[in-house]
């Protein structure tokens, strides 16, 4: 590890984290947005048209572990290219 990114006190593998842990609580936000969504959408729908519903707490379940997987996958590649950024470098772009 380069001496600078020591004096500003975070590790690579702290930025790692950092990054993951925001891209993971945004996908799951969008996944819990997107379980009231569906459950209201389709509770709607079947009330409209009389039909039996069945919504069951698995599949929201898996849902938001989708989400969660999305993030981390989609999260990892960023969150490594700026552990390894230069403080410098990362200050002065936008």
């Amino acid at each position: 590890m380069s001496p600078s990114g020591l004096a500003l006190g975070a590790r690579r593998v702290d930025v790692v984290r950092l990054f993951l842990i925001e891209a993971v609580l945004i996908c799951l936000i969008g996944g819990a947005l997107g379980v009231g969504a569906g459950t209201a959408a389709s509770s709607a729908l079947a009330r409209l048209a009389g039909w039996p519903i069945l919504l069951g707490a698995e599949s929201m379940l898996a849902a938001l572990a989708f989400a969660a997987t999305v993030g981390v996958a989609f999260g990892y590649y960023p969150a490594r290219k700026a552990a390894y950024l230069l403080p410098a470098v990362a200050l002065r772009s936008d």
